[in-house]
């Protein structure tokens, strides 16, 4: 019975043993004069398994401050991140603006250049404005 009892604790100790080799080895324990230690465990974890929970001190909840301080953190975080993007919207606002001026101002420019080649072309008319009529420019006269 001894050497059984030792396997059982072995096992237990380990952490191998089933349940219905738990009972056997309390069983065992309490028929035998050896062991008094062991049987003394068994008997301390045996009444602290039938000692009522409302004795038993539950871990008090920490806050983290009134409910007041809460919903202002939230509230804070709230305006922060609104603020962002608020000021990121203005950003992209300020870009666009800036590239529709570039594309406007390009425009112009290429308006600007086919103006000057038109002008130019028309200085070669300039010298015909003083004649009014065809028959002024080839003096072609009918008497």
């Amino acid at each position: 019975m001894a050497e059984r009892i030792e396997y059982l604790l072995e096992k237990y100790w380990a952490g191998e043993s089933s349940l219905e080799e738990e009972k056997e080895l309390k069983g065992l324990l309490n028929t035998s004069d050896q062991f008094s230690v062991e049987k003394e465990f068994f008997e301390e974890v045996g009444l602290l398994k039938d000692e009522e929970p409302a004795r038993l001190k539950k871990p008090a909840y920490r806050s983290f401050g009134p409910e007041w301080l809460k919903m202002a953190a939230v509230f804070a975080l709230f305006m922060a991140v609104t603020a962002i993007v608020f000021q990121y919207q203005k950003y992209q606002e300020r870009k666009e603006e800036a590239l529709a001026y570039a594309q406007v101002m390009e425009a112009f420019t290429l308006i600007n250049d086919h103006m000057l080649k038109g002008t130019n072309k028309l200085e070669a008319m300039e010298e015909f404005r003083h004649l009014k009529t065809a028959q002024e420019i080839f003096e072609l006269r009918q008497d």
